[in-house]
């Protein structure tokens, strides 16, 4: 038996192995550019920059900050208390900025800087020492793999093998030949039923599937159930998943108050229909960017663009102008990230130091979503303002009575709306109340005929200027800039359509109840984001797809197509699965099933080639299948289906898992804010658990739940002692050993034999071996004997508690939760 416990050698590899190591650094130079550079160029670079050192000190250059100025070292990394320029923020013996001191949470973003090591990260370098400090953008730049014209590559010729059906393994099998190596075999029956169940839709086979695919001789089993497991709704769950992880989906707004972001699930519910109805990816991406500008205006339309929503926001800014560029600066970085695997954020303060993207693109870039009102404003409030910014969307009355009786309705709201302001005009304050009674009664009436739902809100037609802001700072201004398409790839001026509101009816609906028209200018930018002109949607869909298959992308660096990025491995590859994305319409499905029925997916993980491990240690040219670890929604799925527990209700509103008191007290605002659900939801699967920012579900968290906060093109493997106290003495745990033990009971008989077999084949998908039955006879014996000496407990009793131990056991071996 391999145990989850032995993880000390483990532990020791993952804290300094590269991947982690890079994670590390990826984490803090994110922190460092969205919260403490822009920071320091909006308020210190005045006195403090390139132009102007008061006091010999420089805060533009990670060495001159370290150096320091006149009265010495400022910075004491891992030290805020004893650095002087902490000291000086929070106007101890110093004051800076000397006219106005920093708000809270702006002293608590340079303290945390401070606090984890003061991480100067080197694309943050001047702008001399920039490997590209020109706002220019030349030929040779245009020719970085990423930014060159997609085009279909010719598939390789390879005959060697006999398993060479899928052009996916003509392009592996080269890259290996030009090495002298050659695939591993297939997995085995069980292995690969289990690899591909997990992979699809995030949940372990029966013991009765696994049994019927592996004495299935037709030749297409493995395509059938393939397209079986693309149709469960349990598939959209699983791949929905991955995609919130990159929208930064939550369902609060972070910082102290971290207030509930209202009808937020319904996001969430659309993403996973999207998903299971295998929609069009260009379709699915402009409905998120624009769904309220496209023809066809619908409920699902509206609601899709509550991706604009799912950022942070803080209910209480130090500067509330900061707040709004902080705003448009997630929606730059979330869609320049999601969408074009481009770290375009990076151009907020000054020119890309790696790319070529100059800081005039960025704003221009930013130009799209100015018109965007910002999240929590009095004039994104809905028209009865129950809750920031959730915007009524038709749920389409059945009748054209239904529809007049709305429109009534809605008429004498405005007629009653007039009056009161004609009342207020005359000081008429008792007839206004009477007023506003009936308003607030219309109202009550007409919402019911409504959905509420997270989305999006323009002030209308007419946008307010964008500027450069210079060195980020939005109280100097530069040029004004107009949106516009990256540079590299173009850099021209869209054609803003008129957008579309549908039906006279519904236009009219959307006008009475405040909602303005809208500029047109995301639609614009959507358009061009899914058109045939720009070659990096495809290519990072693509190696999204291929990264959650195998575990790591052709492209390392899923987020990040830039020259700070990784190299494809394989690029011809690459090409063809976005140019094959496209020709078949931008439907996933149909990638799926060209990369799950091909030899590359289905070969075995077993290392035991020592030539391929000395050429290609970390297996990027893929002469074997990567073990991977499964998630912790997948681990947790899985111990509630073993058990028989799962509920597959698909959709709806949140569940909230039961917490400790000691867990509920960690929130930001201890004891608000956490639900309760009955057992039968909080057995639902784990994408429905609520995302709470400030709180966190501690077998979620340990096993490296994306923080929400920013996208996550990739979670981190770590391992760390935590996962192995939840998974062995947790009260989930407990729970669910106990119900498998019953279950064993129930389908095995009072049999140990049998009962041992039917927990290896539920929990691991095969027998056990003539060992492995031995050696888990003896420890139910002494579990039992222990248990009934030590409690007084009956010999039955003791029996059942011995057999929820082996259960426990069972569900922390490592190979329950890694998948081969």
């Amino acid at each position: 038996m391999r145990y989850l416990l032995v993880f000390v050698v483990l532990l020791v590899l993952a804290s300094t192995g590269p991947d982690a190591i890079e994670a590390s650094d990826r984490e803090r130079a994110d922190y460092f550019e969205s919260k403490v550079r822009p920071l320091l160029a909006q308020r210190c670079f005045r006195c403090h920059g390139p132009k102007k050192q008061r006091g010999g000190l420089r805060l533009d250059q990670g060495s001159r900050v370290l150096a320091g100025g006149d009265s010495g070292p400022v910075l004491k990394p891992g030290k805020p208390a004893d650095s002087l320029l902490i000291q000086a923020i929070n106007y101890q013996g110093l004051e800076m900025p000397p006219d106005r001191k920093l708000g809270q949470r702006e002293v608590a973003a340079l303290t945390q800087w401070v606090l984890s090591g003061a991480y100067w990260p080197r694309d943050a370098a001047a702008p001399e020492e920039a490997t590209h400090p020109s706002s220019e953008v030349t030929a040779e730049d245009r020719q970085h793999w990423s930014f060159r014209r997609l085009k279909r590559p010719i598939i390789p010729q390879i005959s060697v093998f006999a398993q060479m059906v899928n052009p996916i393994d003509c392009f592996v099998t080269k890259r290996l030949q030009e090495l002298g190596l050659k695939p591993a075999p297939l997995a085995s029956p069980r292995t690969l039923i289990r690899r591909l169940y997990f992979d699809l839709i995030g949940l372990p086979p029966t013991p009765a599937e696994v049994a019927r695919f592996s004495e299935d001789s037709v030749a297409d089993r493995y395509d059938r159930l393939v397209d079986q497991l693309l149709a469960r709704p349990q598939y959209g769950e699983r791949w929905g998943r991955h995609w919130l992880d990159l929208v930064r989906y939550a369902q609060t707004n972070g910082y102290e108050r971290d207030g509930e972001k209202p009808h937020a699930w319904r996001f969430r519910d659309y993403v996973v229909r999207s998903f299971n109805e295998d929609k069009g990816f260009d379709r699915f991406v402009q409905e998120q960017l624009a769904g309220d500008e496209l023809e066809g205006l619908s409920r699902e339309t509206i609601i899709a663009t509550g991706y604009y929503r799912l950022g942070v926001w803080d209910d209480e800014p130090d500067d509330k102008l900061v707040a709004l560029w902080d705003e448009i600066d997630d929606l730059v970085r979330t869609t320049g990230e999601t969408f074009l695997g481009l770290t375009i954020g990076c151009a907020r303060c000054h020119e890309h130091k790696f790319d070529p993207i100059p800081q005039e693109d960025y704003y221009r870039l930013a130009a799209f979503f100015r018109n965007v009102i910002p999240y929590g404003t009095d004039q994104s409030a809905t028209h009865w303002k129950t809750n920031p910014l959730a915007v009524f969307t038709p749920l389409l009355p059945s009748s054209a009575g239904d529809r007049h009786g709305d429109a009534q309705k809605m008429e004498e709201v405005e007629t009653l709306r007039k009056q009161r302001r004609m009342m207020l005009a005359e000081d008429a304050n008792a007839a206004v109340a009477e007023i506003d009674q009936k308003i607030s009664a219309l109202e009550t009436k007409l919402q019911a005929g409504f959905d509420l739902a997270l989305s999006v809100r323009e002030f209308g037609k007419k946008t307010p200027p964008t500027h450069v802001l210079v060195r980020g700072s939005p109280l100097v201004k530069g040029d004004e800039v107009q949106p516009a398409f990256l540079t590299v790839l173009g850099g021209e001026r869209p054609q803003v359509p008129l957008p579309s509101w549908g039906a006279r009816s519904l236009r009219d609906s959307l006008s009475k109840m405040g909602v303005k028209p809208t500029s047109g200018r995301r639609l614009a930018l959507a358009r061009w984001i899914t058109s045939e002109g720009n070659p990096l949607t495809p290519r990072v869909l693509a190696n999204r797809l291929w990264h959650y298959h195998f575990g790591s992308g052709i492209v390392p660096t899923p987020s990040d197509f830039g020259r700070n990025g990784r190299s494809p491995s394989h690029p011809d590859l690459l090409d063809w699965l976005a140019s094959e994305l496209k020709t078949g319409g931008w439907h996933l499905k149909h990638l799926h099933r060209q990369i799950v029925t091909s030899h590359a997916f289905r070969q075995s993980s077993q290392i035991d080639d020592v030539k391929a491990v000395r050429l290609d240690p970390g297996n990027r040219l893929l002469w074997r299948q990567n073990l991977r670890r499964l998630e912790a929604e997948a681990i947790r799925d899985a111990m509630l289906f073993v058990t028989g527990s799962l509920n597959l209700q698909v959709g709806g509103r949140a569940i909230y898992p039961q917490l400790s008191a000691e867990v509920l007290s960690t929130q930001s605002r201890p004891g608000n804010g956490w639900g309760k659900s009955s057992a039968a939801d909080r057995a639902r699967r784990s994408i429905y658990i609520y995302v709470k920012r400030t709180l966190t579900v501690p077998l979620m968290d340990s096993f490296d739940q994306p923080n929400p906060d920013k996208p996550d093109p990739g979670r981190a493997t770590t391992t760390i002692a935590p996962q192995a106290l939840i998974l062995l003495n947790s009260r989930f745990t407990d729970i669910q050993s106990t119900r498998m033990a019953e279950r064993l009971g129930r389908d095995a008989g009072a049999d140990r034999r049998q009962q041992i077999e039917h927990a290896y084949r539920l929990t691991l998908g095969r027998n056990p071996t003539a060992a492995e039955q031995e050696i888990s006879q003896a420890f139910l014996d002494r579990q039992r004997e222990g248990f009934h000496r030590s409690s007084g407990e009956s010999e039955l009793t003791a029996g059942k508690v011995a057999l929820a131990r082996f259960c426990r056991l069972l569900m922390n071996l490592n190979e329950f939760v890694y998948i081969d």
